[in-house]
């Protein structure tokens, strides 16, 4: 590669990589940049982080840059690595070169340090495995043990050894992320070396919860169906049984991408959405709430995916669609419909109704009901004679649905309403 390809990332990263490598020659290490960042520049990818490997002590090293460069350091003794955080902010990640030995399935791995050579052995796959140099004298110098540019040219995603899932069963999805996120195919041998370790029950050997924050990696990702439609090629069983992706669901999702491209343009105003917990209830919502207690237990699912996750699943949607079908629907309708549901629900629901009235409906909530507010205070239904508790609520909701209506225009004419209802009770 040399220095020619290194320049294509960004000119201020060139010259923070320069003084980096002349320090490194200062310090008496030998520093690289790899993983993602030099993948990324075959690829053509902008990719700003940078992760500096160093051979030995890279603890050391960063402290040494740290006082050089006026940053400051936080160091991670136990993993051998430390970030320095420059002035303007920037941060960049030093780590040891090491070697690594799983002592059984599953297990995470011993490491220890090594030589680069062994550092990127490691790696997942070998699209991953490069490194370059950043010394003075040989910067620029690319380190490709593995054929990873040939991968990278040919599209493959490749495992470097044939134990590589069973050590990691985890990377069975990464697999599947990297060659949906850069249109690559997963190469033959890494395929069948993937059904291998299902058929062997690999994932057994490991926390569950590594399995989830995979997933949800997965469903981060956009447009997660081809990446689900990928992983159900290995059979979506050894995620959990009777997990299937099937038409209707992969109908669902791509409902899900239209509608959450569509909430884009109104982000700043609805609020930002966790577009993971969305297309995990579409996922896995028509399974039986028996079973999705399971996989709630099992993968010690968070308690905001769990209540969005059961919420959606005792709705009766039927009775929605049926409330908001139709043309002359009272605001007040929509927003007593809806104004229990949170963002994620109510742009799931808009999805997954094919009529286009509900949709508009969950909109006009969206855009407009849902910020409909009362002028009256807790001390205007006291006057009127309102014991406080639970008439208050009761009070209020009867005056806000008549102000939803159109009924009411004034301050006034509320403070009206809430002499009449008083009087009632």
């Amino acid at each position: 590669m040399k220095v020619k390809l290194i320049n294509k990332l960004p000119k201020e990263n060139v010259i923070l990589l320069r003084k980096i490598g002349k320090l490194a020659d200062t310090f008496g290490v030998e520093a690289y940049i790899v993983g993602g960042v030099v993948r990324d520049i075959f690829l053509g990818r902008h990719n700003l982080d940078i992760d500096i490997l160093v051979e030995k002590d890279a603890i050391g090293f960063a402290k040494f840059v740290s006082a050089k460069l006026k940053a400051k350091l936080v160091k991670y003794p136990k993993f051998l690595t430390a970030t320095i955080i420059l002035p303007k902010g920037k941060k960049i990640d030093f780590a040891t070169a090491r070697r690594e030995v799983y002592l059984m399935p599953g297990a995470l791995p011993l490491v220890t340090p090594g030589a680069i050579q062994e550092d990127l052995a490691r790696r997942d796959f070998t699209i991953n495995a490069l490194a370059v140099k950043i010394n003075n004298n040989s910067f620029g110098e690319l380190f490709d043990y593995f054929s990873s540019v040939k991968d990278i040219k040919n599209k493959n995603v490749r495992v470097l050894h044939d134990l590589s899932f069973i050590d990691d069963p985890t990377r069975i999805f990464r697999a599947v992320r990297f060659a949906k996120r850069f249109d690559f195919q997963i190469e033959k041998h890494t395929q069948a070396l993937i059904k291998n370790a299902l058929k062997k029950k690999a994932f057994l050997s490991i926390k569950p919860q590594r399995m989830w924050n995979e997933l949800r990696l997965i469903l981060n990702e956009p447009k997660p169906k081809k990446y689900i439609l990928e992983l159900s090629k290995y059979d979506l069983n050894f995620i959990n049984r009777g997990l299937k992706f099937n038409r209707e669901s992969q109908k669902l999702f791509d409902e899900i991408d239209l509608i959450l491209n569509q909430h884009k343009k109104y982000e700043e105003i609805y609020g930002s959405v966790d577009s993971a917990i969305i297309y995990f209830i579409a996922l896995v919502s028509y399974l039986k709430e028996d079973t999705l207690k399971k996989i709630a237990w099992k993968f010690s699912i968070n308690n905001r995916y769990r209540k969005s996750l059961f919420f959606y699943k005792g709705i009766d949607r039927k009775k929605i669609h049926r409330e908001l079908f139709g043309k002359r629907i009272k605001p007040s309708t929509i927003f007593k419909n809806l104004n229990r549901f949170n963002l994620e629900i109510l742009l799931l629901l808009k999805a997954a109704s094919v009529d286009r009235a509900v949709r508009n409906k969950i909109d006009r909530f969206l855009k407009e009901y849902q910020y409909v507010k009362t002028s009256l205070t807790g001390n205007d239904l006291k006057k009127a004679g309102v014991a406080p508790g639970k008439k208050f609520k009761d009070v209020l909701d009867q005056v806000l649905y008549e102000k939803l209506d159109g009924k009411l225009k004034s301050r006034r004419e509320e403070l009206v309403l809430v002499d009449k209802i008083a009087k009632k009770l």
